[in-house]
Order: C-alpha cells, then sequence, then structure tokens
C-alpha cells in the first residue's frame, strides 16, 4: 500500500510549520552579556565625584523641582544646607544602590510569579516490525501537554511576588533615612568641631591675658605666685583641648565626605558648608500622635507588615497546591499512510501527599511574621517614647541657659561699663568675659545635644519635623536612577 500524496503534503506542511515555530522561538529568546567590574575603574571613577558636577546638579534640581540660580552653592547664604547635602549623599551613596538593586530584583520577580506554565511538545516516533513490503515501518507521532493550574495558584504567586516588592520598596526608603540621618550628624558634627573651635579659641585668648594679667599682679607682689597655678593649668587644658580639635577636625571632614560618598579632596574644595543651626522649638508632638505617625511612616514597622502579608499570600498558595494541576493531552501519529489523532487528561492523584508539610511551614512562618511585625511596632512605641522624653529634656536645658546667657551677658555690660569708668581694673573685666565665654561653650553644647535630640525624633518617625527639611527628606527619589539621571519606570 502506497502513501497517498495528500499525506506526504500534510506531512511536510507539519514538518515546515514546526519548524517555523521552533525558528520564531528561538529567534525571541534573551542573549547573555557580561559585564564584568573594573576595581580600578571604580576607584578612579569615584575619585572623580565632586559637589560641582553638573549630573548632581539636574538631579538635586529634579528633587527640588526649581532651577537653582547659584551652582555650585558657594559661601554666601545659605550655601550647601543640610537639605541639599543630603541630596548629593542621595546622588553619590553606594549603599542605596544595593537597596534599589534589591528592589529591582523584588520587581522582577513579578515576571516570575505572573508566567504560566510553557505547553510540552514531544516526539513519539515508533517502529512497525510486521510492516508490510512496501510500506515504510516508521510511525512518526507527536504529542502536545497542556498544562492548567487550578485554585488560582498564579494569581496567589502574583501577589506574594507584590507584597515582596512592596517591602523592598520600603526597605529602600529605610536606607535612604538612614543616608539622610547619617548626613545630618556627620554635618552636625562637622558644625560643632568648627564651632567649637571658635569658641575654645576665645576662651583660650581669654585665659592667656587672665594669666598674663595674674602673672604682673605677682610680680607686683599683690597677689601669692601660687594663685597662679590654677589658671595656667586652666590655660594647658584649654591648650590641649583646642590641639585636639584639629585631630577632631580631620576625622569630622572625614566622616562629611563618606556620609555624603565622594573623596576628602572634592569635599575639602566644596565652599559654603553651612555651619549655623537653627535650634528648632519643642516639638508640640504628644506620644499618641507620634505613635500614630509612626505606624504609618517608619519603614521597618510598614515593611514587616508588608512582609507579613507575604506569608499570608504564601499560605494560600500552599492550600490551593493541595488541588494538582490538569494537564490536557493531544497527539498524532502518522502510521503507515493513516493520520490518528488522540486526546488526554492527566493529574496527579492526591493521595499519598496533600502537601501537609508547606502548609505547615507556610503557618509557622506566618506566625513568625507576625511576631517580627509586633516587635517592629513594640520597638518604635519604646524609642518615640524615649525620643520624646530627651527631645524635652534637651530643651528645658537648653532654655535654661539662654536665660542664663541672658543675665551673664547683662553682667558682663555693667563690668564693662564700671571698667571705663575707672571703678574697676581691666582683670574683673577680663574675668567676666571669661564666664561668658564658658557660659557660651556650654549653651553650645547643650544646643548640639538639643539638636541630636532632634534628629533623633526625626529618626524614629521617619518624618522630618521641620518643613523645610522636607527636601531632603526620602521621596520620589527612589523612582530615579541618579547616574543616568532619568525616571525609571
Amino acid at each position: 500500500m502506497q502513501p497517498r500524496r495528500s499525506d506526504h503534503s500534510s506531512r511536510r506542511a507539519g514538518l515546515a510549520l514546526a519548524a517555523g515555530i521552533s525558528l520564531a522561538l528561538l529567534a525571541g529568546c534573551a542573549t547573555y552579556e557580561p559585564k564584568p567590574l573594573a576595581p580600578a575603574e571604580t576607584a578612579a571613577a569615584f575619585e572623580k565625584r565632586t559637589l560641582d558636577s553638573p549630573a548632581l546638579r539636574t538631579f538635586i534640581e529634579q528633587q527640588l523641582g526649581r532651577e537653582l540660580k547659584v551652582w555650585p552653592p558657594d559661601a554666601q547664604a545659605p550655601g550647601w544646607t543640610l537639605n541639599l547635602l543630603t541630596l548629593a549623599a542621595y546622588y553619590y551613596q553606594p549603599t542605596l544602590d544595593v537597596a534599589r538593586a534589591s528592589w529591582e530584583e523584588a520587581r522582577a520577580a513579578l515576571i516570575t510569579a505572573g508566567g504560566r506554565p510553557n505547553p510540552t511538545l514531544g516526539l513519539t516516533p515508533g517502529y512497525n516490525l510486521s510492516a508490510m513490503s512496501g510500506v515504510t515501518p516508521w510511525i512518526p507521532g507527536v504529542t502536545l501537554d497542556l498544562p492548567v493550574e487550578t485554585a488560582g495558584k498564579r494569581g496567589h504567586r502574583v501577589t506574594h511576588a507584590r507584597q515582596l516588592a512592596e517591602a523592598a520598596r520600603w526597605n529602600l526608603v529605610g536606607t535612604a533615612w538612614q543616608v539622610r540621618a547619617g548626613m545630618r550628624d556627620a554635618l552636625l558634627n562637622f558644625s560643632d568641631v568648627m564651632q567649637r573651635e571658635e569658641l575654645l579659641g576665645e576662651q583660650f585668648r581669654l585665659q592667656e591675658q587672665w594669666v598674663a594679667r595674674l602673672q604682673q599682679r605677682a610680680e607686683a607682689g599683690a597677689i601669692p605666685r601660687t594663685e597662679i597655678t590654677p589658671a595656667k593649668i586652666a590655660l594647658e587644658k584649654l591648650r590641649l583641648e583646642v590641639a585636639d580639635l584639629r585631630r577632631l577636625k580631620g576625622e569630622s571632614t572625614v566622616r562629611l565626605a563618606e556620609a555624603i560618598g565622594i573623596p576628602v579632596a572634592s569635599l575639602n574644595q566644596a565652599k559654603g558648608i553651612a555651619l549655623a543651626w537653627r535650634f528648632p522649638e519643642p516639638t508640640k508632638l504628644t506620644s499618641a500622635a507620634a505613635r500614630q505617625q509612626a505606624l504609618t511612616h517608619r519603614t521597618d514597622v510598614v515593611a514587616a507588615l508588608a512582609e507579613y502579608e507575604a506569608t499570608q499570600t504564601t499560605l494560600q498558595l500552599e492550600i490551593a497546591r493541595q488541588y494538582p494541576d490538569v494537564h490536557l493531552g493531544t497527539g498524532y501519529q502518522w502510521d503507515q499512510g493513516q493520520s490518528k489523532w488522540n486526546l488526554g487528561l492527566n493529574f496527579e492523584l492526591p493521595v499519598l501527599n496533600r502537601n501537609q508539610g508547606p502548609i505547615a511551614e507556610a503557618k509557622a512562618k506566618r506566625a513568625t511574621a507576625a511576631a517580627r511585625a509586633e516587635a517592629a511596632q513594640a520597638k518604635a512605641i519604646a524609642e518615640i517614647d524615649a525620643a520624646l522624653a530627651t527631645h524635652q529634656a534637651a530643651h528645658g536645658r537648653l532654655g535654661a541657659l539662654e536665660l542664663l546667657a541672658a543675665e551673664q551677658q547683662k553682667q558682663a555690660a555693667a563690668i564693662e561699663a564700671q571698667a571705663r569708668a575707672g571703678a574697676l581694673d581691666g582683670l574683673d573685666l577680663i574675668g567676666a568675659k571669661l564666664e561668658l565665654a564658658q557660659l557660651r561653650l556650654i549653651q553650645w553644647d547643650a544646643g548640639m545635644k538639643a539638636m541630636q535630640a532632634v534628629g533623633r525624633l526625626e529618626d524614629v518617625l521617619q518624618t522630618p519635623l521641620e518643613s523645610e527639611s522636607a527636601a531632603g527628606a526620602p521621596g520620589s527619589f527612589i523612582e530615579i536612577n541618579p547616574r543616568a539621571a532619568q525616571v525609571k519606570p
């Protein structure tokens, strides 16, 4: 029996169709592109980072939503403020690149979760040992398997991936808050060293004058030389503190450059680093309002809640996996000149295993995630209460010192007037000025503690307490690739 011409035509057409489909599928495949790391080039690129980069200016203007009239900010006010330096840190800091890459990885997992199972094409050639003479013994066959997921498994996977991506996004915002906090603390420390150097320098000069006047009195026999010893000891102590400030000045510069993510040499070339701080008024936030604000803004709390929701979806997915998927199959054979078709329906029999193990694991993971979320909330509440107490105490001490400084200023002015009138000698005036300089240093220390308390309260709330600080707060920058200075989709 000879095969009919139509059978040969059908077979050739089928083979041609299969070959065309295969070529089309191969053409749509992704290709590998190597991207080797070059440490030498990376280090060289880091050394070229500056605060006057045009790309940095573009990034900052995107975040501020306005054009900067002066670039780079110069020594005139406001110069490089905390907000501008924070935006520079958002641009340069590599820790944000790591967090952003993790978020991109989580978003890419959405593609994996939404993928549908591919059909399976099988070739089942046969051979007829009893074939008649003149008839080909080969029996070519093709099977096609179409998997069908049941119980909404794909939807659960997509929801789970979306929730993990949301948690990764909040982790990115949390990293940005850490960058902002590090920037603020580094700039505060840098300002503290600079201002302390000025205040201690003034105190040192007054102490030198004080010792010189005492020596004149001792040489004149007005006072014993033993009275000069405490003043000299105080002078040497101040000399050591001033010398130690030179070391601290270098360390604070390195810390500030590290917080921004630029070389120290580039920071030394920058002008107009703002050192003036306006100590804020005591916050009117109550503990209840602060707690409510933290539960909606703190990234660790929101991320923990998102991770908990992801474990809920995982449990739903494992429960859905109790129900087997269905495989619809069809096959074709060209059996010695005859076309034969068959249909098939396959599914797993859940007899020996009903997915009890993964369900139990998912329940345990959900309980763990719930405990973590509760622990994050408890930690946030405790940190808020402590930060509020420290904040209020620091402002109370600062207010008391301001009143004392005002009184001391009046007393020094009165002594200076008496000295000019000849009622008092110069030593009394120097002593009054020295006491005022000492009080100013104490007042500055109290102001720094108040600023640190404000920073701590901002960190636990993860919300700027000052409206002008909003520009330096994490925002839409997480959608921007700073290196390309373009918005990501």
